[in-house]
């Protein structure tokens, strides 16, 4: 618990034990993929974009979607299939993006963290902890337009496979 004004920790219990981190780890890939590319310009949909289930979007490969709206779902709807398109649009494959998020992790001085996807789908290994999600939080809302996309309610998305509204349970 720590006091969103100072950044004072107030209560920590076990903040440094393990597990995994499941979909708080698009906060690490939204830092990641907007410091290497930002938001803006477009991005056609390939077939191993597509390959992360479950998708409540879902791209469809071909297809072509602003990298807004990628932010969008991936923030907001938890889009796992958002997440790899993301990845491979900042890295240029999952791989090297993964790579980018673990050194990301390290500069932000997390110590119990270990990344192996872009989207938090359950994997040997892949770790991290409460202590270092609060600095990968921190680094990721102070920019401006990850904040206002973590704090928007509703967001309308039209994709290849439908038109939707995007609702936050955050």
């Amino acid at each position: 618990l720590v006091n969103a004004q100072n950044g004072e920790i107030l209560f920590a219990r076990r903040a440094t034990d393990t597990s995994p981190p499941a979909s708080t780890i698009k906060l690490l890939t939204a830092l990641v993929a907007y410091q290497a590319k930002g938001m803006s310009g477009n991005l056609k949909i390939q077939q191993q974009d597509t390959r992360a289930q479950p998708s409540s979007v879902p791209l469809i490969t071909g297809e072509t979607i602003s990298i807004s709206d990628l932010f969008h779902a991936l923030l907001i709807e938890s889009a796992n299939d958002s997440a790899l398109a993301l990845a491979r649009y900042a890295g240029g494959s999952v791989e090297q993006f993964v790579g980018m998020m673990n050194a990301k992790a390290a500069a932000l001085g997390c110590k119990n963290s270990r990344f192996k996807n872009p989207n938090g789908l359950p994997i040997e290994g892949q770790y991290t902890c409460a202590q270092d999600m609060m600095k990968i939080f921190e680094a990721a809302i102070a920019i401006p337009e990850i904040r206002e996309i973590c704090r928007t309610k509703r967001f309308f998305l039209k994709t290849a496979a439908k038109k939707q509204w995007l609702k936050n349970h955050n």
